[in-house]
């Protein structure tokens, strides 16, 4: 499962939690949050239309790239 090769995070973690039969250690969270961002997805905090996640643009780290 790459989702757990990237976070280092267990696949029974990463399947018990996707399964809701339990909650993630907090430590599993920020690998599981880090392992997504390395990834490009951005986590939104609650602003107008409330929380969530976006893909971040294939330039967004690279400002010599955008014309």
């Amino acid at each position: 499962m790459q989702l757990a090769h990237a976070s280092g995070a267990d696949v029974s973690a990463i399947r018990n939690f996707e399964d809701g039969r339990l909650a993630p250690k907090e430590g599993n969270v920020e690998a599981l949050r880090r392992a997504f961002e390395e990834a490009g997805v951005q986590f939104v905090s609650e602003i107008g239309g409330g929380s969530g996640v976006r893909l971040r643009l294939p330039f967004a780290d690279a400002p010599e790239k955008r014309e």
